[in-house]
């Protein structure tokens, strides 16, 4: 019997961009023109600017590029720094169930590779594809609800989980065999930093770090193993004894009892038509709330003055988002700001739209009485009969009740936007693009990118495309 990773290896070496579906490569298209837009949004941040400083002091072989300023560096480099870009504002696309963001080491690893291999726009698609169902199947491995064991644990998914993914789309933009991406594979497991979620509460930079890390690392182990590195194919299950002690499955959850979500319907069911999607700069979970009052303010032409109160109304998995009140009521920086539900409805009310986090989260902002007065006035409630909607159907519903000064109350209910059940309209998509690239690259070269990206299936060398990218 096989082990997973080579099942793995197998299906993503012999993967054809005929053998996906077309919905499943309409919406890997538009995770990668998503993350191309919030990654050039992303070269504003500190965090980003000290990752550029780094790799260009490096320098190095000219392979791939770093979005916005054009400069060329070594693949891994390149994926590092756009990795870093793409987590920086916290508006990438989100698998739910496994509270993960696929897209920033897994696309930034497979364009980076794409650039250094000059592949087609059907390879990078097609790299795109298996790297995402990989690392959907190990997240649901390693932290999957309702036991979420890894992060239950404290540690960051974001941190162990994409690289995996990186590796296998960046190996099928080489051209590894099946031996190889098996090697490729094991050596993730040098890749596993452990990082943490300490971040959520006092707002240190390692969050950005972590997409930036999975990218580096999946192009790393490549090239590794295209050069005949060895890497342990009993990876996830171990091959020491029947409890799997020496495999990461073990080492993360204390058991292999998952290990069949791996490879289980791979090749048949499509995770990848389970992404989400962020229309507002912030934790995804918040993101319900934001829509349905926003809603009933526009409907009833409510202003933000009028408001006394909003209530919202949270199953257990998400009532950290109000708590603690310290915290979240006055949050520190834009990292802790963005994981409060109380400052980010309030700014939302107050601006009617959450996404120029730049701007909106910046120490001004976070000081700003009004924002903060009405912040004050918005309060997380545990309701337990969401738990089991979010358990049983993977739907994050968000109850709410606003109470004017007046008196009278509106009472609404949104589901988490931006997924399959609630996606984001055409309009949506191209505004969150254009809002967030134009300010950076001028309109005219964000309606030609825009374009671009819409064509890429039929690009025939992505280096053009990725010129597009970049301001010269």
């Amino acid at each position: 019997m096989s082990y997973y990773a080579e099942q793995m290896a197998e299906w993503a070496t012999s993967l054809r961009i005929e053998d996906v579906p077309q919905d499943v490569l309409d919406t890997a298209k538009h995770c990668l023109s998503d993350w191309v837009g919030i990654g050039i949004y992303g070269s504003l941040s500190p965090w980003s600017q000290v990752a550029r400083d780094i790799v260009r002091d490096h320098g190095g072989r000219e392979e791939a590029t770093i979005l916005v300023d054009g400069l060329k560096v070594p693949a891994h480099n390149a994926a590092l720094a756009n990795g870093i870009m793409a987590l920086s504002y916290d508006i990438s696309d989100t698998f739910l169930e496994t509270a993960l963001h696929p897209s920033c080491g897994v696309i930034a690893a497979a364009l980076a590779t794409a650039e250094r291999v000059r592949a087609d726009g059907k390879a990078l698609l097609t790299s795109i594809v298996a790297g995402y169902e990989i690392t959907s199947r190990l997240a649901r491995a390693l932290n999957k609800p309702p036991k979420r064991v890894a992060s239950s644990k404290g540690f960051e998914s974001n941190a162990m989980i994409p690289s995996f993914g990186a590796t296998v789309a960046a190996g099928k933009l080489l051209g590894l065999n099946q031996d190889q991406m098996s090697n490729a594979l094991g050596l993730c497991s040098c890749s596993l930093t452990g990082g943490l979620i300490e971040y959520l509460l006092d707002g240190n930079w390692t969050y950005r770090w972590n997409g930036g890390r999975a990218g580096h690392d999946g192009v790393l182990n490549t090239l590794m193993a295209q050069k005949g590195f060895f890497g342990p194919h009993a990876v996830f299950e171990g091959q020491w004894d029947d409890k799997g002690r020496y495999g990461i499955l073990n080492a993360f959850t204390g058991s292999i009892e998952t290990a069949e979500e791996l490879t289980r319907d791979l090749g048949q069911q499509w995770h990848l038509k389970g992404i989400g999607f962020k229309y507002y700069a912030c934790c995804h979970y918040i993101h319900g709330f934001t829509n349905g009052v926003l809603d009933i303010m526009k409907g009833n032409r409510i202003a933000p003055e009028q408001i006394e109160e909003i209530t919202c109304y949270l199953p257990h998995m998400t009532l950290f988002l109000a708590v603690p009140k310290r915290i979240k009521y006055k949050p520190a920086n834009l990292t802790v700001a963005q994981w409060s539900l109380p400052f980010c409805l309030a700014t939302a009310v107050m601006d009617g739209h959450l996404l120029h986090p730049a701007d909106q989260f910046s120490e001004e902002r976070l000081n700003d009485a009004t924002v903060l007065g009405l912040a004050q006035r918005v309060k997380g409630v545990l309701n337990e009969e969401l738990d089991e909607l979010v358990r049983e159907q993977n739907i994050l519903r968000s109850p709410f009740k606003l109470t004017l000064k007046d008196g009278r109350d509106y009472e609404g209910s949104c589901d988490c936007k931006g997924f399959p059940y609630n996606p984001l309209t055409q309009e949506e998509v191209a505004n969150k693009f254009n809002t967030l690239v134009s300010p950076i690259l001028g309109e005219d070269r964000t309606k030609n990118l825009f374009s671009t990206l819409e064509r890429v299936k039929e690009t025939g060398d992505i280096t053009s495309l990725v010129g597009a990218m970049c301001r010269r």
